[in-house]
């Protein structure tokens, strides 16, 4: 398949999708009601949401780490690169599942500042309001876990490279630290 039937392929499925989404908010759409305390409410729930995201990703790092599927150290040098090296998908898919169960168990970005009006039973706007929260929150927690853990990382890393005591010969006499002060390439 050549670049341009594939452009054309995801250009169709952008207009399908706008089309259909614009039949849905035109039949079935309900007036959304901003709260006036939005901006405030927003700035809360995303600084709730990086607590929440430096946890998932934490439980994310033990798990992988658990399961042998963390991936090489970037910062080894002697690590030998294999087909599982890369960890950033399994990180991505935990980090997703784990974030997608705490938005279905209510925390959410999008019911923080805007509602739809009340109704007695869900109907169908409600549940597309509700499903594209729960999608939109657990995106924003995995993504935001998955940078934690790429900050971790490299701070991790970059302690284990200037430890002056990491593999380091030690001499046993007098307790002292031999240090090698030679730039290695």
């Amino acid at each position: 398949m050549d670049q341009a039937s594939k452009a054309f392929r995801f250009l169709a499925i952008i207009a399908i999708a706008v089309v259909v989404c614009g039949a849905g908010g035109l039949y079935l759409g309900q007036a959304v009601t901003f709260r006036e305390d939005a901006v405030a409410a927003l700035t809360a729930r995303l600084q709730q949401l990086i607590i929440v995201a430096v946890v998932i990703e934490r439980a994310v790092e033990v798990y992988l780490g658990l399961s042998d599927q963390n991936g090489q150290d970037r910062h080894d040098e002697g690590a030998v690169a294999t087909a599982n090296s890369d960890a950033k998908r399994p990180a991505t898919l935990v980090a997703l599942l784990l974030s997608s169960l705490v938005a279905i168990c209510g925390v959410r970005v999008l019911d923080s500042f805007a509602t739809l009006p009340v109704v007695i039973a869900p109907d169908i706007p409600h549940v597309l309001w509700t499903g594209v929260d729960v999608l939109l929150t657990a995106g924003l927690i995995a993504g935001g876990s998955y940078l934690l853990h790429e900050v971790a990382e490299t701070i991790t890393g970059g302690i284990r490279y200037i430890d002056p005591m990491k593999n380091k010969p030690q001499d046993k006499t007098d307790n002292t630290v031999v240090l090698d002060l030679k730039k290695t390439d």
